[in-house]
């Protein structure tokens, strides 16, 4: 365990969330799948099919690679039920993301179920953050190669501004 990671799991264990268990239990495997399915219907309902496909592959890539790639390897690293809370707080990040309070709220959940299982000593801190580190990216980046992202990109780029066309120069007398 990292120095000071003790500090943080008696902390968590000391003062844990409220509804502790119900913060797990809600992304646990069947609740997640419905969650997911959630999101990818209001996406298809805003017309936004790629964004509904892509999340969708994400939020499954997440969970597959956490549980049945890095785990293996890394014993037991990182903690699926925070990689399935930040795979779908990304995915509906996506879908909200002009609204920038809604948007922010959705980061609490990952936070909450990461303090969750490090107070019920489901996990270590280190692999709450790994958990927070694998769903984020596995969505974002699979969001960004599809045609959302490149439309998210371009949405975010400015034209430049169009300039006077300048008189041409008069070349200078010798």
């Amino acid at each position: 365990m990292p120095p000071g990671a003790t500090g943080i799991t008696s902390a968590a264990q000391q003062y844990p969330p409220p509804w502790v268990h119900a913060w797990t239990s809600v992304f646990a495997r069947d609740p997640f799948v419905l969650i997911t399915v959630a999101l990818a219907v209001v996406a298809l309902f805003g017309r936004r099919w790629s964004l509904a496909f892509a999340g969708v592959i994400g939020c499954a890539a997440a969970v597959v690679a956490a549980e049945h790639v890095f785990k293996q390897l890394l014993d037991g690293y990182p903690s699926g039920h925070v990689t399935a809370a930040a795979s779908s707080a990304m995915f509906a990040w996506f879908i909200v993301r002009n609204r920038r309070f809604v948007a922010l709220a959705v980061f609490v959940v990952p936070l909450g179920v990461g303090w969750a299982v490090v107070a019920q000593g489901l996990h270590s801190p280190n692999q709450a953050v790994g958990g927070l580190l694998l769903g984020t990216s596995a969505v974002s980046l699979t969001v960004l190669v599809t045609c959302e992202g490149t439309k998210l990109l371009v949405a975010r780029a400015k034209p430049a501004p169009a300039s006077p066309r300048r008189p041409e120069e008069e070349p200078a007398a010798m």
